[in-house]
């Protein structure tokens, strides 16, 4: 009986750790893409301020979490309100 205890303690110790890792390794495809995504952005709609504001606001809302929302942000307060 301990030592089912002990196995079922193991496995959901490891079980905890696999999914640790796979959310980290979401979180960095997530940031990837987000930033990959804001670089085009940053190419193709800065010309145009009312476009860059609605791409920007969409792509805040698409990436929420990430660093390269974090400066999506700033770059739509640069263009104002």
């Amino acid at each position: 009986m301990a030592k089912l205890k002990e196995r079922i303690a193991r496995e959901t110790k490891e079980k905890a750790q696999e999914n640790a890792e796979n959310a980290e390794a979401e979180r960095t495809k997530q940031e990837k893409a987000a930033t990959a995504v804001l670089n085009l952005l940053k190419l193709n709609t800065m010309d145009n301020k009312a476009d860059a504001k609605r791409q920007l606001q969409r792509f805040i809302e698409r990436f929420p979490e990430t660093e390269a929302a974090k400066e999506a942000k700033k770059m739509l307060k640069e263009l104002g309100d």
